[in-house]
């Protein structure tokens, strides 16, 4: 956006007169000789031209594109800093769940290594109730390596330490029921849509100035004044 807008001014500032300065002093050889100067100054701008018009209207075209661009990123990073708090929601909650299995599976490996001891149960039982305990427990590693690329994703978009990063279930809001209507929001409304629409007429008109740059008259200002 900054880009675009310094673009946009610099094609309004070239009617603006600049003016610069110097100094000509010692000896020149040669044909034609040259007069050596005190100081000069030289001033020149642009008076009219059709092309720049249509440059002007280029750059603030880009400028408009260039907005609907930020926009959309700003869309975008909003979009997955929700997503990443819901991510991170639904890992912590699936990890006490899986904690709280991992209890009953415990007790139920208990049991059953009683039930065996007692010649109530076989030995595939408990070699079944183990390999459970087993899944959950790889289950839980799972979990716990997802809640910590979650935490760390959500810590970079938010700018909080990961470390006991946490969220709130009570503070995510309820869906909205689809109603099965319109919402009345088309594509062309999204801002990346908008950036390449810009993005065209803004190459548009500087193609259109191109085409009528060397086939109509410019006028231009020059100064010029020497202290010989």
């Amino acid at each position: 956006v900054d880009k675009a807008r310094a673009a946009l001014e610099e094609s309004k500032d070239v009617y603006i007169p600049s003016v610069s300065a110097g100094s000509g002093l010692g000896y020149s050889y040669g044909f034609p000789v040259g007069q050596p100067s005190i100081f000069n100054f030289t001033s020149q701008s642009l008076i009219f031209n059709y092309s720049q018009r249509d440059y002007v209207r280029a750059a603030r075209s880009a400028l408009e594109a260039a907005n609907h661009a930020l926009k959309d990123a700003r869309e975008i990073v909003a979009e997955d800093a929700a997503i990443s708090f819901l991510a991170l929601d639904r890992d912590t909650q699936r990890q006490a769940t899986l904690a709280e299995q991992a209890g009953f599976a415990a007790r139920l490996v208990g049991i059953v290594q009683q039930r065996l001891d007692a010649g109530q149960d076989t030995a595939i039982g408990l070699t079944s109730a183990r390999l459970s305990e087993a899944q959950i427990r790889l289950a839980r590693l799972r979990a716990d390596d997802e809640v910590a690329i979650d935490q760390a994703h959500l810590a970079r978009l938010v700018g909080l330490p990961a470390q006991a990063l946490t969220v709130s279930s009570s503070s995510v809001p309820a869906f909205p029921v689809a109603s099965g209507e319109a919402s009345g929001v088309s594509a062309a409304s999204h801002p990346a849509v908008q950036a390449a629409y810009a993005t065209a007429l803004s190459k548009r008109q500087i193609a259109f100035g191109d085409s009528r740059y060397l086939s109509r008259p410019q006028i231009y200002f020059a100064a010029k004044y020497k202290r010989f």
